[in-house]
């Protein structure tokens, strides 16, 4: 990750959904905030209907904002297919 751009995404990596909408330009829904406050206390499991952002959540936003907190993090995303897992 360039140096500028590490600057800007450690300015605001303190909460997650600062992150989403300071340097990706991502809004949270209210009950995406809900579900991002439960994943910070270690709560993770969220039953929703398809379109509510389930995997821009899991799969994107929050193991970047891990990343770019822990450059060492290993993240291990799993799907049912290999279809699946890589869309």
């Amino acid at each position: 990750m360039n140096p500028p751009f590490r600057r800007i995404c450690l300015e605001y990596s303190e909460k997650p959904d600062r992150f989403a909408k300071m340097v990706l330009g991502f809004h949270l829904a209210p009950v995406q905030r809900e579900w991002t406050a439960n994943f910070l206390g270690n709560r993770f499991f969220h039953a929703a209907p398809r379109d509510h952002g389930k995997s821009t959540l899991y799969s994107y936003l929050l193991p970047l904002w891990e990343m770019v907190r822990n450059p060492e993090i290993r993240i291990l995303l799993v799907g049912k297919t290999l279809d699946l897992a890589i869309r």
